[in-house]
């Protein structure tokens, strides 16, 4: 029984063993590094952020309506007045109930309504009492001369722009940004553990010829074709290419692990085969058109791009808090007939606003501020926003400059890397054939 089980187990892993490993390619890895990359988690992450905070600021320009109410009880004594030791205990509750409604306009004024009702009931030992206070008021806020215009328009899109749009234009320019980055950053993993394992690869077989190397020598030392000295510096490359092959097995290391995280796998890379197919990019603009595209699609470029419209739109702003600010406030509140007796009817206290003579009071104020002297606060701040406009018109020409520069720089280096190229295939050419020779007279 035994025998049978080994025989079982022997077969199990020649079937594992015969399994043919995992590959990979640089196009396989894509969809997992956009997926599990955390540079691009977060910055997806920041992107669904700022789209809420422009719908959090956008809902604060629809229609607000609140509504509370606030329950309240009192207990009090009441004394005849004179000498007399008459006293009477009076209690009092009563509720409050209010809506409010409050809308943002267009021109960075505000309008508010309110309603409110106080209703309060009295006990008392000969009598209750209901007392019904009902008040209706209206009003807007206006800004006058901002900026130096009147009704400035500009303040309220300035807000919706500076935050609301533009910080949903950044976060997708940055998630952008993450996302090539990201890809870039795998992609040069990929080649970098490719190039090593192939480099590994070499380097095991030049240990090995050098250690048969090493053993001819030794016998080349006794037969004394060679000295001492002789063996003892292939000695001292041997143990060099040993060293060597310890770093490039801890570089491998690194570089594995590195694109493991970045696929967002936590098995062993070494176990799975990376497909040689690594392309060539061709293009087939000239370096004016490929400079003219990374200017228009650079996210460094847009993002500075970005900088000088909130520049203004603080300007805008910035201005608003030395306005001057027009407020109307209109308050409409229902009375009762001047004639009406007291009622302990708790309808009576709502219908009785319907009475003949009962009536609408009504008032209206006007408020206007003007800012006389501010201690020049308003010189320094539009002083410190042309500066800004300024800071950020500048760095969106130094950064079109350099992204001129790079572009033209990548396009020498790869002319300089292709010439380098054909070089290293003449080298590894001579190479083969020097090693062909030396095997050959090995073998005789």
């Amino acid at each position: 029984m035994r025998i049978k089980f080994w025989l079982f187990f022997v077969f199990l892993l020649s079937i594992c063993s015969t399994l043919p490993a995992e590959e990979i390619s640089i196009f396989s890895i894509i969809p997992e590094v956009v997926e599990n990359d955390v540079a691009m988690q977060i910055a997806r992450r920041m992107l669904d952020t700022s789209h809420a905070n422009r719908d959090l600021l956008f809902a604060n320009t629809l229609p607000q309506i609140a509504a509370n109410q606030a329950p309240g009880y009192s207990l009090g004594v009441t004394k005849a007045p004179g000498f007399a030791d008459e006293s009477e205990a009076l209690f009092t509750h009563g509720i409050t109930g209010a809506v409010g409604l409050s809308q943002a306009l267009p021109t960075d004024g505000a309008l508010s309504a309110q309603l409110t009702d106080s209703m309060n009931i009295t006990v008392g030992s000969d009598e209750t009492t209901v007392e019904q206070t009902p008040r209706i008021s209206l009003s807007i806020q206006q800004p006058l001369f901002t900026n130096g215009k009147l009704l400035d328009f500009s303040v309220y899109s300035a807000r919706q722009a500076l935050y609301g749009t533009i910080p949903v234009i950044k976060s997708e320019i940055r998630e952008r940004a993450a996302r090539n980055s990201g890809l870039i950053g795998a992609f040069a993993e990929y080649q970098r553990v490719y190039s090593y394992r192939a480099q590994l690869k070499n380097h095991e077989m030049s240990l090995e010829l050098t250690g048969r190397d090493l053993q001819l020598g030794q016998i080349r030392e006794k037969q004394g074709s060679i000295t001492s000295r002789d063996l003892w510096e292939m000695e001292l490359a041997l143990e060099s290419l040993e060293e060597s092959l310890l770093e490039l097995k801890y570089a491998l290391l690194e570089s594995e692990q590195a694109l493991a995280r970045r696929l967002g796998r936590e098995t062993d890379l070494s176990k799975i085969v990376l497909s040689p197919g690594i392309p060539e990019i061709y293009f087939d603009e000239n370096i004016e058109e490929i400079i003219e595209r990374s200017m228009a699609a650079n996210p460094e470029l847009l993002e500075k791009t970005l900088a000088i419209e909130e520049a203004a739109y603080s300007e805008t702003i910035a201005g608003r808090q030395y306005s001057s600010d027009l407020s109307l406030n209109l308050t409409f509140q229902p009375r009762y007939s001047r004639s009406r007796d007291s009622s302990d009817d708790f309808g009576a206290s709502f219908t009785d606003f319907f009475d003949e003579d009962a009536y609408l009071d009504t008032s209206f104020s006007l408020s206007l501020s003007i800012p006389v002297y501010d201690g020049g606060q308003e010189a320094h701040q539009r002083r410190i926003d042309a500066n800004n406009r300024m800071v950020a018109d500048l760095n969106l020409r130094n950064s079109r400059q350099v992204i001129m520069d790079t572009v033209q720089n990548l396009f020498l280096r790869r002319s300089m890397l292709t010439e380098k190229l054909k070089n290293a295939g003449s080298r590894l050419a001579l190479e083969q054939e020097r090693l062909a020779e030396k095997e050959r007279l090995r073998s005789e």
